[in-house]
């Protein structure tokens, strides 16, 4: 098994995707197969299935007083956050003019083009979850 760094990734040029958590070679059994391709760091939130390998879902939490300049929050799953930037999806939801359903429609029909168009072209199908919630805050 190779261990191979975030800046590794940058170094040689290739995108391993999020953070991910596997069972050593030969522990892949039954319940485990429904977890794969492994566990996405970003959505271990209720993937109890993996406490036997000491991923705990317990979320961090931070605290942070709004600012004037907040205008909304984006939560989404890394089947956004692995085909769209901050950018993009800040791009996207500034557009919807504080209409929190047409923003996660549009973040969710982008994020699901790119997986059929660019992701998930391997031959394979696969495409990785796509969960959005979109809070635009009230200015005062």
């Amino acid at each position: 098994m190779a261990v191979v760094s975030p800046e590794d990734t940058v170094k040689l040029g290739v995108d391993l995707g999020p953070v991910r958590v596997f069972w050593p070679d030969g522990s892949f059994e039954s319940p485990y197969e429904s977890c794969f391709p492994g566990l996405a760091m970003s959505r271990s939130l209720g993937d109890s299935c993996l406490d036997d390998i000491g991923v705990l879902p317990v979320p961090e939490v931070t605290i942070r007083a709004l600012k004037p300049k907040d205008r909304f929050l984006v939560v989404a799953s890394d089947g956004v956050w692995q085909v769209m930037s901050n950018e993009q999806v800040a791009q996207t939801v500034a557009s919807a003019k504080g209409d929190a359903t047409a923003a996660c429609r549009a973040i969710y029909e982008r994020s699901a083009e790119v997986w059929a168009t660019e992701r998930g072209t391997d031959g394979r199908g696969y495409r990785d979850d796509i969960s959005v919630f979109v809070i635009y805050f009230e200015n005062e």
